[in-house]
């Protein structure tokens, strides 16, 4: 199973970016560190421990989320909890 969310969200593209990465650190630093974060390209990658995918926000202001958490990431944390917690960053973004 994959987490999937593309999401057009109000704001400039810097500023979603920061924004989202913002809450994601606060919400979730588990999650947060699962990402190697490239601020100039708006862009995250998740590649650590297992998880693997793309954050990134485009210039028209879209939110893109593909990813998926392996082993051994997925020994602590489920696509599911991943998930709901990007949803409710999306959320608190809005």
């Amino acid at each position: 199973m994959a987490i999937t969310r593309n999401v057009k969200l109000n704001g400039a593209p810097q500023e979603i970016y920061g924004r989202i990465k913002e809450l994601l650190a606060r919400e979730s630093k588990e999650i947060f560190d699962l990402v190697e974060w490239n601020d100039g390209a708006r862009h995250g990658k998740f590649d650590a421990l297992g998880a693997k995918g793309d954050f990134s926000v485009t210039d028209d202001s879209e939110l893109k989320i593909n990813a998926s958490i392996g082993f051994p990431a997925s020994l602590k944390y489920s696509e599911e909890y991943a998930g709901e917690t990007l949803d409710r960053i999306i959320t608190l973004y809005q």
